[in-house]
């Protein structure tokens, strides 16, 4: 798996020390089912500075924290990777498989 990816596995094994977990669905997706903790920065591309912007200034209250984007399959976070070179140069990592990623692990562990 490459760096940008956080495995969901590890999330459902780590309680102490999880990472900030952002999901970047809209706010109805987000209160059908999120992961306890989540915070909700919905993406919208034509509004994309003002979202670089919240989570850049999530990272820096949380500096000693990992932070992982999600969505619900993996490929839009991914996809807001890409497109933001500063997330990615401020350590911001993309959930596996997204929200269903995580469902799958919880369900297997």
């Amino acid at each position: 798996m490459n760096t940008i990816f956080y495995s969901p596995k590890d999330l459902v094994r780590k309680k102490k020390c999880a990472p900030v977990l952002i999901d970047i669905r809209s706010e109805g997706e987000f209160f059908r089912g999120r992961i306890p903790g989540a915070f909700n920065i919905p993406y919208e591309p034509e509004c994309a500075d003002k979202f670089e912007k919240e989570v850049v200034a999530l990272t820096r209250k949380y500096r000693d924290r990992n932070f992982v984007l999600y969505c619900s399959g993996g490929s839009n976070s991914l996809m807001v990777l890409r497109v933001h070179e500063k997330l990615k140069n401020a350590g911001v990592k993309t959930l596996y498989l997204g929200y269903n990623g995580y469902l799958d692990a919880i369900n297997n562990h």
